[in-house]
């Protein structure tokens, strides 16, 4: 294998192998479009005039919902991109999805905060 003395220099001294003037935020589209699709099929379903008929609304109940769960000091924590956004504090409402995703980080609370 051959390298070239500046990429050895910077691999031997912890440099980046790469540079961007910004910082890019990891972000999967398709849980927010299927959580907006699963509340119209809700309320389709909620609107259905004829529920004896039974029917399913094409695309419900195909994918469920993912969570992530994580273990610290004996405490389990959800966690989900998308209800981050949906379940935001009311001072952040008018904030939309592509600020929030942008502006957004996340932190743990000090043990006087919990």
């Amino acid at each position: 294998l051959e390298i070239g003395s500046p990429m050895a220099a910077m691999y031997l001294l912890g440099h980046d192998d790469y540079y961007t003037s910004h910082k890019f935020v990891p972000f999967y589209w398709r849980s927010y479009v299927r959580h907006v699709e699963n509340e119209i099929n809700k309320e389709a379903y909620q609107r259905n005039d004829y529920p004896e008929l039974g029917l399913q609304i094409e695309g419900e109940g195909d994918e469920d919902e993912q969570v992530e769960i994580s273990q610290e000091n004996q405490r389990y924590y959800l966690k989900n991109n998308v209800y981050d956004y949906v379940l935001r504090p009311t001072k952040f409402e008018n904030v939309n999805l592509y600020n929030w995703i942008q502006g957004s980080t996340k932190k743990r609370r000090g043990k006087k905060e919990q």
